[in-house]
Parts: structure tokens; sequence; C-alpha cells
């Protein structure tokens, strides 16, 4: 009797410790699939070496063309890699942006590449116009460049902010004209930019109301070099030396 009851107390023992061990691995598991800083990390790290099996080939997505882009860049040794939250969903995108800018406060943004727990996606591409470009400010800001030279000079820094959808809103745009003469720009070029009545230098200020309105406003340089602070982190005559007012 004594012999079986000691055989029934190693059998309890055992099954007890063969419990735990399930629970425990179990729960590591479970840990595991819920730390999303770890899966994004190592799907950061993927994309960063050119693997894009967990890219998500969705709407204009070329997986074919990104990596030929990467391929070119890397071997330019022209890629730098920044995270950053852009769209505020409290995960980190991953953005790829040239090296080697002329500006080292304007480097050009290829991609924007949201990282999710177990998917990637390219939720921005841009490699076709040195002339206009995204580019990530030094306090933050996405900025939209766009510059003409022409019958007048144009150059526009327009902040934008994206939804967790990846829509875009304008938030504010700052633009400098330099119009030579006025009398060689076209009637309907007037008609568009009323603010601007003579030969001379403008700096000019939109915004996006509540009521998704755009308001615009021609400032004086001092206004405008201020606002042009705040958005891009850096003044405008270090991003623009040719622009300085004469």
């Amino acid at each position: 009797m004594k012999k079986h009851n000691k055989m029934l107390i190693y059998l309890i023992g055992a099954l007890s410790i063969i419990f735990l061990i399930f629970l425990y691995s179990n729960t590591e598991k479970e840990v595991r699939l819920l730390t999303k800083d770890e899966n994004t990390d190592a799907l950061s790290e993927q994309i960063k070496n050119g693997d894009f099996s967990n890219l998500l080939e969705k709407g204009d997505t070329d997986i074919g063309e990104i990596k030929r882009i990467y391929e070119i860049q890397k071997e330019n040794n022209n890629i730098e890699w920044v995270q950053f939250d852009i769209n505020g969903d409290d995960f980190n995108e991953l953005i790829w942006q040239e090296k080697n800018s002329d500006n080292p406060n304007m480097k050009r943004i290829i991609g924007i590449f949201s990282l999710h727990t177990d998917s990637v996606e390219c939720v921005v591409w841009d490699v076709n116009d040195l002339t206009e470009f995204l580019f990530l400010s030094i306090v933050g800001n996405v900025i939209y460049y766009t510059q003409y030279y022409g019958l007048y000079d144009y150059i526009g820094y327009e902040q934008y902010k994206f939804d967790k959808e990846w829509n875009k809103k304008l938030v504010c745009g700052l633009y400098v004209y330099r119009v030579y003469d006025i009398s060689e720009v076209g009637e309907w070029w007037k008609e568009e930019h009323p603010y601007i009545t003579s030969t001379g230098v403008y700096y000019i200020k939109s915004v996006v109301g509540l009521d998704d309105v755009k308001y615009t406003e021609k400032l004086e340089e001092d206004q405008f070099l201020e606002i042009f602070m705040e958005n891009c982190g850096t003044p405008l005559y270090d991003l623009e030396p040719g622009w300085v007012a004469n």
C-alpha cells in the first residue's frame, strides 16, 4: 500500500513538472508575439539589407523597381536610413533618404516604409524628379520641396501631415517668388497670383483652415524667415544661398 502511494506521489510530481514546462514555454511564445518592437526591428533590418520578401505589393508598389534602385544606390554608397513616427500610429516608419544630398539638412526621401508586426508597406516612393521631392526637416516635419527657374524664379516648402491611412494634408506652405519683369508673365499667371503685382521678390504663406479652404497671404521677409525656421529648423538662406534678398 505504501509502495503504491509512493508511486502515485512520484507520478503527480512528474506531471506537475511537465505542466509547468508547458505553461512556461507557451507564455514565452505569447510574449514574443506581443512584442511589436522586436518584430518591427527585424523587418526594418531586412529592408535595410535589401530583403524585400515581407514587402506588400499593393497599389503602385513595384518590388522589382525598388530592388533595382536599392542596388544602384547601395553601390554608390548613397543610402541613409532614419526611423521616425511620421503619421502618429505609434510605429516608427523606416525612411530611406539619399546620403549624398547637396545639403545635409535637406536629404531627399526616396521611400517611406510602414512597419507592422508581420509585414511592410511602401507608402511613399519617389525617384522621378530632383526639382521636387520630400525631405525630413531636422525638427521632424515632412517638407515637400519644389522649384522653378524661368520667366520668374520660385521655390516652395510645403509642410504636410499624414494620417494613419497615409492621406496627406497641407499644414503650411511657404513660397518665394522672384519676378524679373512682370510684363513678361502671362495674364493667366497674374490671375492665379493676384498678390504679385510688379517686379520684385515676394514671400508667400498658405495654410489650410479647419474648413479645408486654402488661405494665402503675403508676408514681410522677416516674418517669413521666422516661420520658415520653425517649420524647417534651418535658415532659408542656408538651404538656398542663391536666394539672399538684394
